[in-house]
């Protein structure tokens, strides 16, 4: 509706009444529309905890922050594969070849 100059740097910008019970209304009754970007195949790698140590909250954040990206891209309308990598596996297969040698079952 209207759009000031408000000292350096400042813009006000004013939106009319009408047209933001249009905006609300369309929201309210469609949802939110996606922006309009091409849809792209999207890989979304996360959660990566290391099965050699402990398991605690933290390793719950990294897996909540990727699901929230992977369900933004999805609602963008790109192709999303989720990809859980569970971290590195390398001292259990040690510690079990070590265990097999001193029993002899290697």
């Amino acid at each position: 509706a209207k759009c000031e100059v408000a000292g350096p740097g400042f813009i006000n910008l004013s939106i009319s009444t009408a047209y933001l019970e249009q905006t609300l209304d369309s929201i309210l009754l469609h949802g939110p529309p996606p922006p309009p970007t091409p849809p792209k195949r999207v890989l979304v790698d996360f959660s990566s905890p290391n099965v050699a140590k402990e398991m605690h909250v933290g390793h719950l954040r990294s897996t909540i922050i990727g699901d929230t990206i992977c369900r933004i891209l999805s609602f963008c309308g790109h192709r999303v594969d989720r990809i859980n990598h569970v971290g590195d596996w390398g001292t259990q297969f040690g510690m079990l070849l070590e265990y097999m040698r001193r029993n002899d079952d290697l």
